[in-house]
Formats: structure tokens, C-alpha cells, sequence
């Protein structure tokens, strides 16, 4: 068995009970660095809250599903976004983008939109949820450096 290599101070240590096999601790922080996506992306987790619903209720009509049928997990939608300093600087600079994809995802036709939208609406219309640690779990990258 080859023997460990010491850690880096970068380096994502775990501790789960396995501080009495650290040949085994090692793999698992190599193989979780291997995944680990570029730490200036985080993920935006966006859920509807009532406004959002009670427009697209507004909007229901008889050719499509009520958004009451659709289950909840469906209208969560999830966002890759550049880090800043703060997390929440991360959102304001994509708010509008995230806001405009999923009103077009219910209504194609902008006329119909909340007129002028701002990111306290935003903030009314969806809970959302920062996440700074992202792993890529795939056979593949999910995108191409250029």
C-alpha cells in the first residue's frame, strides 16, 4: 500500500470516523476534490412563494394545467452563478435574468408579466437558498472550458 500524502491547507478534510484510517480519509477528500466544482460558482435554489402563485393562478386557463397541479418539486428551479465577495451580491447581479426564466417558464407572453419588477419583488415572489459547496458528480464535465 502506497503511503498517504500529507494535506494541504486547500484541501476539504472530513473527519467521519475514520481518524484511525487516514490512508481512507485521504481517498475520500481526493475523490470529493475531483468533484468539486469550481469554488467561484454557487448554486441558487429558487422556490415560488403565494405571489408567484397567485399570478400564475391569474393566468390559468383551460388548455393547461392549474399551478396547483403541478407538484411543488417541479417549480423549483436551480441556478449555477458566478460567486462574489458576498453571496448575496451573487444574486442581485442575477435576479432579473432568474425572475424573467421563470415567469417565461409559466407565460410566454411578456404583456402579461408583473410590470415593473424589482429585487424586493423578487425577494416576495421566491425564497431562495445560496449554496457555496457544489459537486460534480458526472462520468463528464458538465461544460467545456473554452
Amino acid at each position: 500500500m502506497s503511503e498517504a500524502k500529507p494535506f494541504s491547507p486547500d484541501d476539504i478534510t472530513f473527519c467521519i470516523k475514520t481518524i484511525h484510517r487516514p490512508w481512507s480519509c485521504h481517498r475520500l477528500v481526493e475523490s470529493l476534490q475531483e468533484h468539486f466544482v469550481d469554488p467561484k460558482i454557487i448554486v441558487v435554489d429558487v422556490t415560488p412563494r403565494e405571489p408567484y402563485l397567485a399570478w400564475a393562478r391569474r393566468l390559468d386557463d383551460d388548455d393547461g394545467p392549474s399551478i396547483d397541479e403541478v407538484p411543488s418539486e417541479e417549480l423549483t428551479s436551480v441556478y449555477l452563478i458566478e460567486e462574489a465577495e458576498e453571496a448575496e451580491h451573487s444574486l442581485r447581479r442575477h435576479w432579473e435574468s432568474i425572475f424573467d426564466e421563470i415567469l417565461s417558464s409559466w407565460c410566454a407572453d411578456e404583456k402579461l408579466w408583473p410590470g415593473k419588477r424589482t429585487f424586493t419583488m423578487f425577494q416576495e415572489w421566491f425564497d431562495t437558498r445560496l449554496i457555496d459547496l457544489v459537486f460534480d458528480l458526472a462520468d463528464e464535465p458538465i461544460h467545456e472550458d473554452a
